[in-house]
């Protein structure tokens, strides 16, 4: 009877090793490649508003960053940055903000 266990466990494992390795690989990189596609390229301008500064005019590399330039550019034109207070701002360098 032990032994039975034994051998019932060691099938109950394998099949729990086996479950946990598979995965659909042909959906992640058909995801992968569509975001690809989707990015920027090129140099890109926005503008936002800054809360008791003014607007700020930005230059954007897409050939440099090309995932960080495609999220700056889609969140500037929905305008999630305007109104937002940056508490750190350096002329020709950087601006600094928290989290709406």
């Amino acid at each position: 009877m032990k032994r039975i266990s034994i051998i019932l466990l060691a099938v109950v494992m394998t099949f729990s090793l086996y479950a946990c390795g598979s995965s659909k690989s042909g959906n992640a990189s058909d995801g992968q490649q569509n975001d690809q596609e989707n990015q920027l390229t090129g140099k890109h301008h926005v503008v936002i508003s800054v809360k008791g500064y003014g607007d700020i005019k930005i230059e954007l590399d897409a050939d440099v960053a090309p995932v960080t330039v495609t999220n700056f550019v889609k969140l500037a034109k929905d305008g999630f940055y305007d109104g937002l207070t940056f508490h750190r701002i350096i002329s020709g360098f950087m601006i600094q903000g928290g989290d709406p």
